[in-house]
C-alpha cells in the first residue's frame, strides 16, 4: 500500500480556523485589559480632582453660598471638567458639596463623583508641630500659636546653646 505522507486540505483549513479563533480571543482580551486600565486611570484622576476641590473649599477663608458651577482643570496632561454643587443642610453651619467629574465639556463621559461637607467650626489653634512651622507660628486666624511659639523657643534655646559652646571654645583657644 502506498500512502501519502502529507496533510489534507481539510486538515489545514481546520488548523487555520482554530488558530484564527485563538488569536482573535487573545486580541480581544488584550483590548479589554487596555480599556480597564484606562477606565481605572480616569476614575483615579477624577477622584483626585474631586477630593482636591473639596479640600480647597474646606481651606477657603470665605463661607460659600448655595450654588452650582461648572469648572475645569488640567491634570495628567488632560483637561477635566467638573460640576460643583453646594447646597444647604438643616444645620446652618454645615454645607453639602457634590463634585461630579467628567472627561468632556458636555458632561457625557463620567469619571468620578464625591460628596463632602463644609463646616464653619474651626478647631482650636493646637496645630501639629509640622503645621506650626509651615505657618510660621501663626494659626489660621493670625493669632499666636502656642505650639509654634514653643517650637521657636526651643529653636532659640538650641541656637543659644551652640553660641555658648562657640564662645567657650574660643576662650579655650585664647588661653
Amino acid at each position: 500500500m502506498n500512502r501519502n505522507q502529507g496533510f489534507t486540505l481539510l486538515e489545514i483549513l481546520a488548523a487555520l480556523t482554530i488558530t484564527v479563533v485563538g488569536i482573535t480571543a487573545v486580541v480581544k482580551a488584550a483590548g479589554s485589559a487596555v480599556d480597564v486600565v484606562q477606565t481605572s486611570e480616569d476614575r483615579i484622576l477624577g477622584s483626585w480632582i474631586a477630593s482636591n476641590r473639596v479640600a480647597e473649599l474646606r481651606l477657603g477663608r470665605t463661607w460659600p453660598g448655595a450654588s452650582t458651577r461648572d469648572l475645569s482643570e488640567k491634570l495628567g496632561g488632560e483637561d477635566w471638567y467638573y460640576r460643583e454643587t453646594i447646597s444647604t443642610t438643616s444645620d446652618p453651619d454645615l454645607m453639602r458639596v457634590d463634585i461630579s467629574v467628567y472627561k468632556d465639556k458636555e458632561h457625557l463621559d463620567f469619571s468620578a463623583k464625591l460628596f463632602g461637607y463644609l463646616s464653619k467650626y474651626s478647631p482650636p489653634s493646637e496645630l501639629p508641630l509640622a503645621w506650626a512651622d509651615e505657618l510660621g507660628g501663626q494659626d489660621r486666624e493670625g493669632g499666636s500659636n502656642e505650639i509654634g511659639d514653643q517650637a521657636e523657643t526651643n529653636e532659640q534655646a538650641a541656637q543659644d546653646g551652640v553660641n555658648e559652646n562657640d564662645q567657650q571654645n574660643q576662650q579655650d583657644g585664647d588661653d
